[in-house]
């Protein structure tokens, strides 16, 4: 869980901007009396065991396919793309396919960003495109 005070909501709400596609919202911005500061609480999202599951098979299949289904610089919506249209050229990804729908948003981004860690690909450029699901 992570803290954040700003002495203006314009402060925060920039900070905010650059943190929110890794991030999740615990407590909305408000006014703390005490030190008449704005404050926000997040905290990055993590994987649930059945998630994990799900993820390290993956992983498992991207050293058997030999596939590349994540190899280069990927955003979170290709790597979606990827997945939603149940492309014939990567195997490896399709446990996911098969829960994507059903998954939120938050353990959507929770999942590529584990995925990316483990793969040695978690520079912040690669998980910097704003990602909307529609």
């Amino acid at each position: 869980m992570i803290v954040l005070n700003a002495s203006g909501i314009d402060e925060l709400n920039m900070i905010w901007k650059r943190l929110r596609n890794d991030f999740q919202v615990i407590e909305s911005i408000h006014l703390d009396p005490t030190s008449l500061q704005y404050r926000m609480v997040i905290n990055q999202p993590e994987l649930t065991k059945m998630l994990r599951g799900v993820a390290d098979k993956v992983l498992d299949r991207i050293d058997l396919y030999e596939d590349d289904s994540l190899d280069g610089t990927i955003t979170l919506k290709q790597f979606n793309s990827r997945i939603e249209d149940k492309q014939e050229k990567y195997p490896s990804i399709e446990p996911l396919s098969k829960i994507w729908e059903v998954i939120s948003e938050t353990d959507k981004k929770a999942i590529f960003a584990y995925l990316r860690r483990e793969l040695g690909g978690s520079s912040r450029e690669n998980l910097e495109e704003e990602y909307v699901l529609d």
